[in-house]
């Protein structure tokens, strides 16, 4: 037993006497939090999940008894590694979201630390107003990690900082107590925050000489503003300290009002110097934000995103985005219009300019600066993007000066790169291209960094303009403040002798240099022998996931993990799932621990619905990694009898075709249903759906189709053949009054389930049974119109992974989603519907989203309808999961996921709900009994004239 494993022991039990928050001492549990959205990994001794302020000033006071450094975390966002460290990882989001009060005539709110940015601005909108400072991880960066790092975002000409918005603040002090700061005289201060003024005054000097002229600046304290005559105020220390100086419980903050009318233009540049130049001439016309994207990010942009193509013709190398505001449309039109004028005027070598004042079209503008860094992140090849220089800042009037130099530097070291950011602020986000498994690269880096920010500090910037300085920036702090460096050292022994809160960053001894920490896949290799191409895309896939957190997210549009949003715990997310992924396969923890408890809740956590990688920046397909060590362990054991009954139910076409009403009271019966929940899993009270009577087929052949006209075939895997003949019929009737002539193809059971579970090979064999059924089909040149979209997804996706080949890959790109598929059928035929004036209500299942079919059920009501008959409502998922919520242990998961949307569509007052999925329409209907729930092809045919 090591050392560090006897100090863990201890820390675990001292804790574990009056910490009543949850604890994470295995290696698994606390190598979750050995990562945040840097490159660096640095396991800690433990993490500890505060409840409140109570549990997080007891670990300090036990971390300080025992000499054990506190890393206090909260969304885990940031870019240097401000929130890891080998001491106690302190999670100080769960136990602090709540926002206790907002005062609409003070304008000011006071909120708990681990409260996002996103959440804030919900609960301050009713009052039409909003916090300032807007990073862009605002939907899931907590508002402890926003002081610690004195954040910013696009508006930062206008609002300034988060510092400059806190009004008080509650804090834990390095001796464990609790304590208020707020702005006053000096004897109001904590009694070790004293010593602030004595260091302040002495080095009064160098302060004047070294700190830079520009006001974004992150790097070390922010001595200047700590005092301003007899005044002192705190919180400009307490701001971008870190959590090194306190640890923050509360604070009260100012909000501003929410802007009434904001427009966009874009102006298009040859080159990166001719937009870096146009900036100084742009500021003098006031615009709310000032971002620029360079031409890399551009020329991505235009090879991936159609959108961004048509918006951005071959000239425009190099793009300026200015936002405006003003109290009417047209004073934000004036501003706009007298900014495009002076750059056409003023020799600017401008390529042209659009604006936009409608949300539409401004979306459409600022499509290329929302998309910038999750192009920067999917560059194709082996280099992948890192942070590592992505933070200095240049005032804007040296920014195209500086950014030639930087160019010259990154050459020289042979690094390639892009660069997107505030332009306005000369704040420039660079990521730079390396081989993240080569150690080599990240000495390279720092090399490189060290002449980088030489240059910039030459030029009167920072090496630091809104990240921070964390482990990545904090050893070259002597570069920017050769004598004041000495000031933070005194500061941070002063407030904290024992060197307790988030040691070796700032100030006082480092961890190390950044080239020299250990990093998340630096010196790696994988220990899965690539057998195969599936185990070396596995482990491609466990080293993809660069840790940002936007599974974390909680946007009014984004789904991301229905899982986590239900928790709100670091190890339901997504992230923690490619974490597991990584640790495994690189070895950062034991094989062994695949099967402990902590793994199996992570991986047993994903519900397949494939959010993640849509929504994900870089697309990583986490829950094809969760099936890959679910598949490990049924090999080894084999599906319980519930997933086996799931994964492949012999019995259910037997009884469809003899017996379907008996089949249904048995299913209605209450005796039954508690027998079935005792032998199988199954909820006693989970909604089932009701067998059909008769034969489909049968039914089928008493249509009369077109008897010419081009053929498609109709593929239902459980849906129509067993549960749903309307279904299918009424999509005939779409399709010939098109027409077209339908194929019936239809099976009974689905290998999704299986595949879901884990038992690849049962899914392997079900899928070879039915690529053989299609492929004819397929090779015919037949469209393969899928009504379910698991269906498409898994045929799609899935089949030609289970099994490689010309086959599978033929079928899969016949494969067509049915809402898509009538877009294109149906485009010209708005006379053959008759519209009756009733709103419904749509919900996009979540595996109709992953297809990321450009058109579906809004754009086809809206060629039909005019727009007018489905009203899209982005609530998240319903939480069936397919088959998941069928079980006992997740029904009451299942629900708490659905419930925000299941009380929006009970509340409303659509005259029908419609959705592709069978499972979400059992969800839906158990919930809301009063109106129809219906797939939009039953409702659409209703509508044929």
């Amino acid at each position: 037993m090591t050392s560090r494993d006897v100090l863990r022991k201890k820390l675990y039990r001292a804790l574990r006497e009056r910490f009543r928050g949850a604890l994470h001492f295995d290696p698994v549990g606390r190598n979750l939090y050995a990562t945040d959205g840097s490159i660096f990994s640095i396991e800690p001794l433990g993490a500890a999940v505060c409840r409140d302020a109570r549990d997080a000033a007891y670990a300090v006071r036990v971390c300080r008894e025992l000499g054990i450094g506190v890393h206090p975390r909260g969304g885990a966002t940031g870019l240097a590694g401000e929130s890891l460290g080998p001491g106690l990882v302190l999670d100080c989001q769960p136990g602090f979201r709540k926002i206790p009060e907002i005062d609409p005539d003070g304008r000011t709110a006071r909120l708990q630390p681990g409260v996002t940015l996103l959440e804030l601005n919900r609960a301050a909108a009713v009052y039409g107003l909003k916090f300032g400072p807007d990073p862009s991880s605002g939907t899931r960066a907590a508002f402890g990690g926003m002081v610690g790092t004195n954040a910013t975002g696009a508006h930062s000409l206008d609002y300034g900082y988060t510092g400059d918005h806190l009004l008080e603040a509650e804090i834990i002090t390095a001796e464990g107590e609790r304590a208020r700061i707020r702005k006053g005289r000096p004897d109001d201060l904590p009694p070790s925050w004293r010593a602030g003024v004595r260091i302040r005054k002495k080095y009064a000097a160098a302060i004047r000489a070294e700190m830079p002229p520009r006001h974004r600046n992150r790097s070390g304290y922010n001595l200047r503003d700590f005092q301003v005559g007899g005044r002192v105020d705190p919180l400009k220390l307490l701001a971008g300290s870190e959590g090194t100086l306190g640890l923050l419980t509360e604070l009260t903050v100012k909000l501003v009002p929410a802007p009434k009318h904001t427009g966009i233009a874009l102006f298009r540049f040859g080159s990166l110097t001719d937009a870096a130049r146009a900036v100084p001439e742009l500021l003098l016309h006031g615009p709310y934000s000032l971002e620029l994207i360079d031409a890399h990010i551009v020329a991505m942009g235009r090879r991936h995103d159609r959108r961004i193509r048509r918006l951005l013709p071959e000239d425009a190398r190099v793009v300026l985005l200015g936002e405006w505001k003003g109290e009417t449309m047209e004073e934000v039109a004036e501003k706009m219009d007298a900014a495009v004028h002076a750059m056409k005027t003023a020799g600017s070598g401008l390529k042209g300019a659009d604006r936009a004042l409608d949300a539409d079209s401004k979306a459409a503008l600022w499509l290329i600066r929302l998309e910038a860094e999750a192009l920067v992140m999917n560059e194709p090849g082996p280099k992948r993007a890192v942070s590592f220089v992505e933070d200095t800042a240049v005032g804007a009037d040296r920014l195209a000066d500086y950014l030639e130099e930087k160019t010259r530097i990154l050459a020289r070291h042979g690094f390639d790169w892009a660069t997107f950011g505030h332009a306005g602020a000369g704040e420039m986000h660079t990521k730079v291209f390396i081989d993240p498994f080569d150690r080599n690269e990240y000495v390279r880096l720092e090399r490189m960094a060290e002449e980088l920010y030489r240059v910039a500090i030459g030029f009167g910037g920072t090496l630091s303009g809104e990240h921070g300085d964390g482990l990545l920036r904090s050893a070259f702090i002597p570069l920017q403040y050769p004598k004041l460096f000495k000031a933070f050292d005194e500061l941070k022994a002063a407030i904290d002798p024992d060197n307790i809160l988030n040691p070796g960053r700032k100030a006082g001894p480092l961890l190390g240099r950044p080239g020299e920490l250990p990093t998340r896949l630096g010196g790696k290799r994988s220990r899965r022998p690539a057998a195969s191409e599936e185990e070396k895309t596995w482990s491609d896939l466990a080293s993809a996931c660069h840790g940002c957190a936007a599974c974390r997210a909680d946007g009014e549009t984004l789904r991301m993990c229905p899982a986590f949003r239900k928790e709100a715990r670091e190890w339901a997310s997504p992230r923690a799932r490619g974490n597991l992924a990584r640790l495994l396969a690189f070895g950062d923890v034991p094989l062994t621990e695949a099967d402990g408890p902590t793994a199996r809740r992570i991986v047993d956590s994903c519900l397949h619905c494939r959010m993640c990688v849509v929504e994900c920046p870089t697309h990583v397909d986490i829950p094809r990694l969760m099936r890959t060590l679910k598949s490990e362990s049924v090999r080894e054991s084999g599906l319980d009898r519930g997933h086996r009954l799931a994964a492949e139910p012999a019995g259910s076409d037997w009884l469809s075709r003899t017996a379907p009403e008996l089949a249904n009271w048995a299913l209605a019966s209450r005796p039954l249903r508690t027998a079935a929940e005792a032998a199988f899993g199954l909820d006693r009270d989970a909604p089932l759906p009701r067998f059909e009577s008769g034969d489909f087929h049968r039914k089928f052949k008493a249509l009369r189709q077109p008897e010419n006209g081009p053929e498609i075939v109709l593929y239902d895997e459980t849906a129509v053949r067993l549960y749903d003949h309307r279904l299918g019929l009424d999509f005939v009737r779409l399709a010939n009054r098109a027409g077209y002539r339908v194929i019936p193809v239809l099976e009974n059971v689905s290998a999704l389930p299986a595949l879901a579970f884990g038992d690849r090979e049962r899914a392997r064999r079900m899928a070879a049974k039915r690529v053989a059924l299609l492929t004819p089909y397929a090779a015919a040149g037949l469209p393969i119109v899928c009504t379910e979209p698991s269906t498409a997804l898994m045929i799609r996706d899935e089949w030609p992974r289970l099994l490689p080949g010309p086959e599978s890959d033929r079928v899969a790109k016949a494969v067509r989603e049915v809402s898509a598929f009538l877009v294109e059928i149906l485009e010209d035929k708005r006379e053959n519907f008759a519209w009756d004036a009733e709103a419904v209500a749509y919900h996009e299942p979540c595996h109709r989203k992953a297809l990321e079919e450009i058109s579906g059920v809004p754009e086809l009501f809206a060629g039909l309808f005019g727009g007018r008959a489905a009203v899209r409502v982005e609530k998240g998922c319903c939480g069936m999961a397919g088959t998941a919520g069928l079980f006992a242990d997740d029904r009451r998961r299942s629900l708490e996921i659905g419930k925000k949307l299941l009380e929006t569509l009970k509340s409303g007052d659509h005259a029908a709900i419609l959705t592709e999925c069978l499972a979400c329409r059992l969800q839906i209907r158990s919930a809301v009994s009063d109106r129809e729930v219906l797939h939009p092809v039953v409702w659409l045919a209703r509508r044929l004239a």
